[in-house]
């Protein structure tokens, strides 16, 4: 082997070290920094540039000036989307997503979830809500079924993995039903909603194998449970629950667990609320 080639395999594997810390503003400088500075580390830096992706939707017009921390989520969503659109060998290389809404003003997501849906090999997604100045203040929100929709087309694909629900109060627990690869779920501050959606959901009577290994709620939401899906749960392996105090008096989240068989790990927390 040439001592060019074993600098140049050495040089790789660094990148590749660097790719685990991505996420971070110093990671992902440093990935941009090698991309540019030698041919032979494009490929391996973009892979990991483009591993993890962030999307906000619009901000609301609002009088300026608006906040800067709006302002810059929006423009990085719209560099990075065009970005996407002229380099496409750039698409196939996303496989974690991170979807941030913020319901309440005049326009609609909806060209931006037809982009999100263009990632196909998405094995983790967050989609969660976040506070634009016209609703600061608001801690959680509800999906429109628009959202809705492009969630659960993610979901049914062989890839996914992985689901993060931060702060929406209406996701559908069925949905689980119609992503046959999905192995962990996470629910933070989040409420399930066993009601009626457009979406279309396999038959109840039809067929079917949960991969789902790992659920964590936090907290638990007495928002009720379908006793139709809680055959979801059945191959639940490890089970992360927070209650706050006041549910241990509750006893709605005992079908859950009366109904994982197979479960091996559980981790059961309560926490006094902060307004208490």
């Amino acid at each position: 082997m040439s001592s060019q080639r074993l600098a140049t395999e050495l040089l790789q594997h660094i990148v590749e070290k660097l790719g685990e810390d991505n996420e971070t503003k110093e990671g992902l400088q440093a990935l941009v920094a090698c991309s540019t500075t030698n041919s032979a580390l494009l490929d391996v830096s973009q892979k990991h540039i483009f591993r993890s992706v962030t999307l906000y939707d619009q901000v609301p017009e609002l009088p300026r000036p608006t906040p800067l921390d709006s302002d810059a989520c929006y423009e990085r969503t719209q560099l990075l989307l065009r970005t996407f659109q002229e380099n496409p060998r750039f698409v196939p290389l996303a496989q974690s997503l991170s979807y941030y809404f913020s319901p309440g003003f005049s326009g609609r997501p909806g060209a931006l979830l037809d982009s999100i849906r263009q990632f196909a090999n998405v094995e983790t997604l967050l989609v969660g809500f976040y506070a634009s100045p016209i609703n600061r203040g608001v801690v959680a929100s509800t999906f429109d079924e628009e959202t809705l929709s492009a969630v659960f087309d993610i979901m049914k694909r062989p890839r996914f993995r992985k689901l993060v629900v931060d702060s929406v109060l209406s996701f559908q627990m069925e949905m689980i039903r119609g992503a046959p690869g999905m192995q962990e779920l996470i629910l933070r501050n989040s409420a399930s909603n066993w009601g009626a959606s457009t979406i279309t959901l396999p038959p109840l009577n039809a067929p079917w194998s949960s991969s789902l290994k790992k659920l964590c709620v936090s907290p638990w939401l007495a928002s009720g449970a379908s006793m139709i899906s809680l055959d979801i749960f059945a191959s639940l392996e490890r089970l992360e629950i927070s209650l706050l105090t006041q549910d241990l008096l509750m006893d709605f989240y005992v079908p859950l667990l009366e109904q994982t068989k197979g479960l091996r790990e559980l981790d059961l927390t309560a926490r006094i609320p902060v307004d208490a």
